[in-house]
């Protein structure tokens, strides 16, 4: 029922047809100008500020890059060329990249496909230049954020200072796009108002990353959030805020701020529900008896109030008798109904699922005759009685509107059939419903 935080739209277009506003595709960018303009840069910012290290580099250059990149040679050659007679001073990085049209779109894909191959290598210097040309041409976005949290938790050097302002939202922004399967592998910019394409390749070594660092290290408790988060085992991750074992973290703070907030919104849901009416007692000649209906209402601040309309549709399993103007008849037909109106309270007030103890009052009975001997005999019986009710509603969170509850309520009635067939007894009932909602 808590909302998560949410990119601030989504796009819904394919990406063949490439419709997305600022989104590129890899296939088109490709190459020299894609890799290309990126590597030279990089290389220039990384290599030509350190003139002893250019021997290291065309070593690199030669067993590494592979053919495709190798066809970068003589575009070196002219920007050394172009460039040699300043390499002792310093180089601004940001109007390089604006010089040389370096967007943020060629260095999305190309950082995140070079920074595993770095990796490996064992490259740290590479790497962090990579990292940080990457970082300070573009700001700390959620894929930025995400490698250097774990890079710190590795080298053991992590700790909650340097987060970003947003961090709670990129935190948010790397689980949405994960557990809806759907662009995994685009980021959202918050400076540029796009998304980004990263390289496929790219999630799956950082899960990878907090998969072995989980089983290499004995992690703190905040460390172990984040190794729990980008291992994509998200329900760990969030227990561990939700149980407090995280408090007095600046982590703990936020998703406290956030809960106290949406606390004070208001879920408002509608669904269908479909169960069985089961009887007790003498009511049992009744027999058990299918539902159908419908719930709509509102949760605010853990309070849950609803209310329900449900109908009951099949024959009676035995015959009973009810009197109509004195005269006593036989009957087995059955349509029921029920209206009524329930409060509850949230005992878990977990992120996505719900357990509310409820209490509700209501009005329900039946008709003894069909339409049809209405109509054709002039029969016409209606028993009904008051309905008061105690029970639950376990409640999935599933997506971010829909839910799906099991709904349990023991009915305490009072069906009086004077002259007719004894129909004291409760009722269970028991049924689904499957719901939408919005925060408010």
């Amino acid at each position: 029922m808590l909302k998560e935080a949410k990119f601030p739209f989504n796009p819904v277009c394919s990406l063949r047809n490439e419709k997305i506003p600022g989104l590129k595709s890899a296939k088109r960018r490709s190459g020299i100008w894609r890799h290309g303009s990126f590597f030279v840069s990089f290389v220039i910012v990384k290599y030509l500020s350190y003139p002893m290290k250019i021997v290291r580099f065309f070593h690199l250059f030669h067993t590494n890059a592979g053919m495709q990149t190798r066809k970068l040679f003589f575009v070196l050659l002219f920007l050394l060329g172009g460039l040699w007679q300043g390499y002792a001073q310093d180089i601004d990085v940001q109007s390089l990249v604006r010089e040389r049209h370096i967007s943020c779109h060629d260095l999305a894909f190309s950082a995140s496909s070079l920074i595993p191959e770095y990796y490996h290598l064992r490259e740290t210097d590479t790497l962090e230049a990579l990292v940080y040309f990457w970082e300070i041409s573009c700001g700390t976005n959620e894929p930025i954020f995400r490698f250097k949290t774990l890079q710190k938790i590795e080298n053991n050097t992590f700790h909650e200072g340097w987060y970003p302002d947003n961090f709670w939202q990129l935190i948010h922004d790397y689980r949405q796009k994960i557990e809806e399967d759907t662009y995994q592998h685009f980021y959202f910019d918050y400076e540029a108002w796009e998304y980004y394409e990263t390289h496929q390749g790219f999630n799956e070594f950082t899960a990878t990353l907090a998969g072995n660092l989980k089983d290499d290290k004995d992690p703190e408790p905040l460390e172990k959030f984040y190794l729990e988060l980008y291992a994509n085992e998200f329900d760990k991750a969030f227990s561990l805020l939700e149980e407090g074992k995280l408090e007095g973290t600046r982590l703990d703070s936020v998703y406290r701020h956030e809960q106290e907030a949406k606390r004070r919104e208001s879920f408002v849901f509608g669904g269908i529900y479909g169960g069985l009416w089961r009887p007790s007692d003498q009511l049992t000649v009744i027999g058990n008896q299918a539902q159908m209906g419908f719930m709509f209402g509102t949760v605010r601040n853990r309070t849950l109030y609803n209310i329900s309309f449900q109908i009951g549709f099949l024959s009676s399993q035995e015959v009973y008798t009810v009197v109509v103007d004195n005269m006593l008849y036989e009957t087995d037909h059955y349509t029921g109904y029920f209206i009524g109106f329930e409060t509850g309270y949230d005992l878990l007030n977990a992120r996505n699922r719900g357990l509310f103890l409820t209490g509700g009052i209501g009005y329900e009975g039946f008709d003894a005759f069909s339409e049809f001997d209405q109509a054709e005999y002039g029969l016409s019986r209606t028993l009904h009685t008051l309905n008061l009710n105690i029970g639950t509603q376990y409640r999935i969170q599933f997506s971010e509107n829909g839910f799906l509850s099991l709904v349990l309520r023991h009915n305490i009635l009072f069906y009086n059939n004077r002259g007719g067939t004894d129909l004291s007894g409760n009722a269970l009932t028991f049924g689904l419903l499957l719901g939408y909602g919005q925060l408010r």
